[in-house]
């Protein structure tokens, strides 16, 4: 206990920085995103202002670490600076349509987009058509290993397995690649079979694919998840879209060259009703290793109001931060949570009315230079919300009317 005092006083916060990774996958989210059985209470929020009350000053934990400190990284790393206003009202403004859309009806859901729809429904209900629009599934051993990402010790203490079912663990770790790109950094030296494969390996700009009839190219977009049906678990290790990655591509590929399949949600959604027994048991999204800019300063400038005392990110258990405020709003409106917000308001057919209530950012155990994690808690919404009373909805079309809240959600956000 005296060694770990030690170390998380005696460290210069100001002399460490947010990892900028250069890691065996590219990035774009992250670029441009041990008590055996123990699972947190749920707690029953009866009103909007529970929710709040809930939440705290963001450091209260029912989460009590049990990692031995000694083998950790205990480095806290000094905030960012904040974003600029307009890109944390713009954030914001995209968060509370998110809270909107997941508290309220799908018909309610659908009215946010623009334009306007009777439904919020996503088009993709088929796991064939991760095939079909050209992705490829491929392992990847680092994927797989939650040491290698710095998070085993947070997924110990929220009851969650930390292995994958390659390890014998209940962990299902999955890359799909969209086309793969020319960088060795994709394949084992080591492993001969795969460094055949990799000489063998068309070129990313002529890959292509057949929908229908049609041939497109491949983008060399990818995405890295992690599904775990028992505790329900949905991790975002990393990610690249096809938009970001097309824009690589020579010649460039864009607009209805594109994939139709192309949001991270999508992906996940179809894998996460492939593979869990129960889709509604679905409790936690992590996104893990933050390396984009954007998502960085909007979490620092969220902490930062949200709890003026803090000067920097901090391992786990992190700061907690309620959805239910203007700060935890704008969290969900960055490149690396929307994916999660958009996959629970597109399918509440399925799913039920499940939200998003609280974020938790910490810092994962890599060294020397640990990256930003994110923790959205997931819970079904309080029976007795106000989303979707008449007056609500009259006061959202006047919002709409008078031109404010610019931010609304934006269907396809390129995630």
């Amino acid at each position: 206990m005296k060694l770990w005092a030690a170390v998380v006083l005696g460290i210069a916060v100001g002399s460490f920085q947010l990892r900028v990774p250069t890691p065996h996958v590219g990035r774009d989210i992250h670029k441009s995103e041990h008590i055996e059985n123990y699972t947190l209470p749920a707690v029953p929020f009866d009103t909007i202002k529970d929710i709040a009350a809930a939440a705290g000053d963001g450091t209260a934990s029912p989460i009590t670490p049990q990692s031995d400190p000694e083998n950790l990284c205990m480095i806290s790393v000094a905030l960012v600076p904040g974003a600029s206003d307009e890109v944390w009202e713009k954030a914001r403004c995209k968060g509370a349509n998110f809270m909107r859309s997941m508290r309220g009806s799908d018909r309610e859901a659908g009215s946010l987009f623009r334009p306007p729809r009777d439904s919020a429904a996503a088009g993709f209900e088929e796991y064939d058509d991760i095939q079909k629009w050209g992705w490829e599934y491929a392992s990847d051993e680092h994927v797989s290993d939650f040491k290698y990402w710095g998070i085993d010790g947070a997924l110990r203490d929220l009851g969650i397995d930390t292995k994958c079912s390659d390890q014998g663990g209940s962990f299902e770790c999955m890359t799909f690649h969209h086309g793969r790109e020319d960088d060795s950094d994709y394949y084992d030296d080591s492993d001969d079979s795969d460094e055949d494969d990799h000489k063998n390996r068309i070129p990313i700009d002529q890959d292509t694919y057949n929908v229908d009839g049609r041939i497109y190219r491949k983008t060399g977009g990818h995405y890295c998840l992690g599904f775990e049906g028992q505790k329900g678990v949905i991790i975002a290790m990393d990610r690249r879209s096809p938009k970001s990655a097309g824009k690589k591509r020579s010649p460039v590929i864009e607009g209805d060259d594109l994939p139709a399949l192309r949001a991270s949600s999508d992906i996940a959604w179809l894998v996460w009703k492939k593979l869990s027994k129960d889709v509604q048991n679905l409790n936690y999204f992590l996104s893990l290793s933050i390396c984009n800019e954007e998502t960085q300063t909007i979490v620092s400038r969220a902490i930062q109001e949200y709890m003026p005392e803090a000067e920097a990110f901090v391992p786990w258990t992190g700061h907690e931060i309620s959805t239910d405020t203007p700060q935890g709003q704008a969290i969900l409106g960055t490149p690396n949570a929307q994916a999660f917000c958009y996959m629970l308001l597109q399918h509440k057919a399925t799913l039920g009315n499940l939200y998003i209530s609280r974020v938790r950012i910490f810092l994962d155990t890599r060294e020397p230079n640990p990256g930003l994690t994110l923790l959205l808690f997931v819970e079904p919404v309080p029976a007795n919300t106000d989303v979707g009373k008449p007056g609500n909805q009259q006061e959202a079309r006047q919002i709409r009317r008078d031109g404010r809240d610019t931010s609304h959600l934006k269907l396809r956000a390129n995630l």
